[in-house]
């Protein structure tokens, strides 16, 4: 999210999407899917002091919605490079292929990353060993 910018530098263009949500229903789910593990991409993104959601909610709230404001003006003269979609809205191929130039494919739209897909994966604790080891991994290849 830091570099739509540069990237839309580096790519002239381009056509950029702009995935967006309630906030409260977003903030929920970085509480709910992260907690407090913090990684540097979000320290990065919220501050050094906020690499985790939960404790940090005014923080990811502001951030998510600065974001998003910070797309659409600098779009805003180009409307035609920008599509915002609302996946929990039901947003799919019928958005998105017209934005791309593309036909609408007959296959159901991807849906993934659910909550329900991740409570079906497994338990709190099989996520906290992942990331624990995202971290442990991390801290590693900073050296």
């Amino acid at each position: 999210p830091i570099l739509f910018r540069e990237l839309d530098a580096w790519c002239p263009g381009s056509k950029f999407v702009l995935t967006v949500r309630d906030p409260d229903g977003w903030l929920r789910s970085q509480v709910r899917h992260f907690g407090k593990l913090e990684t540097p991409m979000r320290r990065w993104i919220y501050g050094p002091d906020a690499g985790g959601p939960e404790g940090n909610e005014e923080i990811y709230r502001r951030r998510y919605e600065e974001h998003n404001e910070a797309v659409r003006k600098h779009f805003a003269d180009r409307a035609q490079d920008l599509l915002e979609m609302d996946l929990t809205k039901g947003d799919g191929w019928e958005v998105l292929c017209p934005f791309l130039g593309h036909k609408t494919p007959r296959l159901e739209f991807p849906r993934a990353n659910q909550a329900e897909d991740r409570e079906r994966k497994g338990s709190r604790f099989v996520k906290r060993l992942r990331w624990w080891l995202y971290r442990k991994a991390a801290r590693l290849s900073m050296r």
